[in-house]
């Protein structure tokens, strides 16, 4: 695999290049989530860096967080990816996750997601969400406050 990883100077082909060209997004996300979760430490390790590397694959395409979900199957698989990202040893990994992982939560937040609809999927991001949810109801607040208390009351 390592082989792989470097077997080309002009185009970078992956691991998971390959495994996804092989089998799709949702196969090869399916298998690196499983050898992540290895009580072998370098199969945990190559688990979480090939799915890295899918995820740079999905952002190479200009994806957005809701293209990643349809491609690995739900938005549990994507939340999942952008966690591993986010906890990535490199800094520029994470900071690229944490941007995807805000796109996904505006994306819940316009389709009107509660967080306790968030939990069930995510619960890494219930407190992102949660202020998320907060800074948008002050801002409407300050917009229009009467039409912002309706919508607070109908929430309850």
């Amino acid at each position: 695999m390592i082989h792989w990883n470097s077997q080309s100077k002009n185009e970078p082909f992956t691991v998971a290049k390959m495994f996804n060209d092989q089998l799709g997004s949702k196969k090869s996300f399916e298998m690196f989530a499983v050898a992540a979760k290895s009580a072998n430490p370098n199969v945990e390790q190559m688990g979480k860096s090939y799915q890295i590397q899918l995820f740079k694959l999905f952002q190479k395409a200009e994806n957005t967080p809701g293209q990643i979900s349809t491609s690995l199957g739900g938005d549990a698989a994507a939340a999942k990816m952008f966690i591993t990202v986010m906890q990535s040893t490199s800094k520029s990994d994470r900071k690229l996750g944490m941007k995807f992982a805000n796109g996904f939560l505006k994306q819940w937040k316009e389709a009107g997601k509660t967080p306790a609809q968030l939990e069930q999927i995510a619960p890494t991001f219930l407190k992102t969400y949660a202020t998320l949810l907060r800074a948008t109801e002050k801002s409407a607040i300050k917009a229009n406050p009467i039409r912002a208390a309706a919508a607070a009351a109908a929430r309850v």
